[in-house]
């Protein structure tokens, strides 16, 4: 793909206002502010923009936070996320948005490579910690969003402490992004590389 291309934003805006009309059917449109949500409102931004790192940080988020973060709440809570039953074109939609940024990231990194730097890691992992404290004072506290209001029900009695479990999940994400991102330059960047020799060579 093109790096000029804007198309994959408009898509990514569009999956997040289909499922935003989906939360706003089931739930509340607060939804909107988990991290996830935010770092694919940031990716269609950079594509727009054409700026690299602005589409690089979310990608890896969700690479390394995003998704994983998805699929344990998935299986804790038996795909009805806190809701008495599974919503079925809710579930669609959030399938959507968690697998979607990942699929357009990589088609628009592609073209200028996937080798991440550890400032793009660290702002990826700042995505999820800095918005624990900032969405706060701002979500309604029975909805918990980024976690900022209370341990995960199904992980209280391992957590009673809020703050603990707090840095104990951002720990967990630190340690996810630095394994992501050394895994991805392995295999990415040896082959980057020797595709630069090769054409220099030339």
């Amino acid at each position: 793909m093109n790096s000029c291309s804007r198309w994959p934003g408009w898509l990514l805006l569009g999956a997040l206002a289909w499922h935003g009309y989906d939360l706003a059917r089931t739930t509340s449109l607060y939804e909107l502010l988990w991290s996830c949500h935010i770092a694919t409102a940031l990716m269609a931004l950079g594509i727009f923009l054409r700026v690299r790192m602005a589409v690089a940080t979310p990608w890896l988020f969700h690479l390394s936070i995003g998704l994983p973060a998805w699929l344990v709440a998935m299986v804790l809570t038996r795909g009805t996320f806190g809701a008495a039953n599974i919503d079925g074109p809710l579930l669609a939609t959030s399938t959507l948005v968690h697998v979607l940024p990942i699929v357009m990231g990589a088609m628009w990194l592609r073209r200028g490579g996937f080798a991440l730097s550890w400032r793009v890691a660290a702002l990826a992992w700042l995505l999820q910690a800095a918005l624990i404290p900032l969405t706060r004072p701002f979500t309604p506290p029975e909805l918990n969003i980024n976690l900022a209001h209370g341990v995960y029900p199904s992980l209280s009695r391992t957590f009673p402490n809020l703050f603990v479990f707090q840095v104990t999940i951002c720990l967990a994400c630190l340690a996810s992004v630095t394994i992501v991102t050394l895994f991805v330059n392995a295999i990415f960047g040896r082959r980057e590389i020797a595709i630069h020799k090769s054409q220099t060579a030339h």
